[in-house]
């Protein structure tokens, strides 16, 4: 789901980039002018920033300081890093546009030349990502940590399923619609062969689908683990704890094993979505449908949890929180 948001926002990226330069004719000129092509100006970028800041306070309840101090990091980190890739990372986004704008597909050989200067860009947006996850845990009290690495081990799975997509195209492995927007007179085509797999004439199987459940339930163990160490609970405690985790995951494992067919329908549908807004509601609304029970578990194991802790444990951190309050001035 991370993937996909991500597309989301490059897609807004691109919508709101500035538009064409002209292209320069000299050497001076080359070291003026801007780049040709689409690129965000600074105060599109701030209030990319600002949004997704404005989005995590709700998530994670943040004071306006951690807020501040946050967006205050993310302006230092991300304005910088663009300006200092744009002549890698402009040319990249344009000749992306291009593909899906073209009318005809792109050929393998221009697939593979992308990805191949992809792939390196793409390490150093991993690193900054990374950097910026540790710039947020920095300002977290320890109870809004505990749910920040539950969504960072969500993104990273995001970033790792985007890794091996770059790579695979690199082998020449794509589906076209991932580059191509087709004009009005391929679409009747396009639907013809899609009538044509249903009837059992489609291409070799696509890789299987990463296990998005299985996945989750890591996150659930690392929550687990980080509530017991916040809460300092003894030995039996420990075992309530760890029980309970052990009964959602149960459950949530037989729920994935009676809807497995319904989960790689999805998964599949969303490799093979071509990006428009009416797919991407239908897609938005059969996640929540398929998903939606998986995070109701969830909602009961944070609740079962929190009825562990004593009244002098729960005290003790919430002092703890106090006194982290006074010293960040929150």
């Amino acid at each position: 789901m991370v993937v996909k948001l991500a597309l989301l926002g490059l897609s807004t990226f691109v919508v709101l980039a500035e538009p064409p330069a002209r292209e320069p004719t000299t050497a001076a000129a080359s070291q003026s002018a801007p780049l040709r092509g689409f690129w965000p100006t600074e105060n599109m970028t701030r209030s990319v920033l600002a949004r997704w800041v404005d989005e995590s306070a709700v998530e994670l309840d943040l004071s306006e300081d951690q807020q501040a101090q946050i967006l205050e990091n993310a302006l230092n980190r991300w304005p910088k890093f663009l300006e200092e890739n744009r002549g890698e990372l402009q040319p990249l986004l344009n000749e992306w546009i291009e593909m899906r704008l073209a009318m005809e597909p792109p050929s393998t050989e221009q697939v593979q030349g992308w990805s191949e200067r992809m792939l390196p860009v793409w390490q150093r947006i991993r690193g900054q990502f990374n950097d910026g996850i540790e710039d947020v845990r920095e300002v977290l009290n320890p109870l809004q940590r505990a749910k920040f690495e539950s969504e960072v081990l969500q993104f990273n799975t995001g970033l790792n399923v985007a890794e091996a997509k770059i790579k695979q195209w690199h082998r020449g492995e794509f589906n076209e619609r991932e580059f191509w927007d087709p004009p009005r007179s391929v679409q009747k085509k396009r639907r013809e062969a899609r009538k044509a797999e249903e009837r059992g004439e489609r291409a070799e199987a696509e890789p299987q689908p990463t296990d998005q459940v299985a996945e989750e339930l890591k996150s659930w163990d690392r929550y687990t683990e980080e509530f017991i160490r916040i809460y300092e609970l003894d030995e039996g405690q420990k075992s309530t704890a760890r029980s309970c985790l052990k009964e959602l995951k149960d459950r949530a494992t037989v729920y994935r094993d009676h809807n497995i067919d319904r989960i790689n329908k999805l998964e599949d549908r969303i490799a093979r979505s071509d990006g428009s807004k009416e797919e991407l509601k239908e897609i938005e609304k059969l996640l929540i449908e398929i998903y939606g029970p998986i995070d109701d578990m969830f909602k009961e194991l944070q609740a079962r949890l929190e009825g562990i802790p004593t009244s002098t444990q729960r005290a003790k951190v919430e002092a703890g929180k106090s006194e982290e309050g006074r010293e960040t001035g929150d």
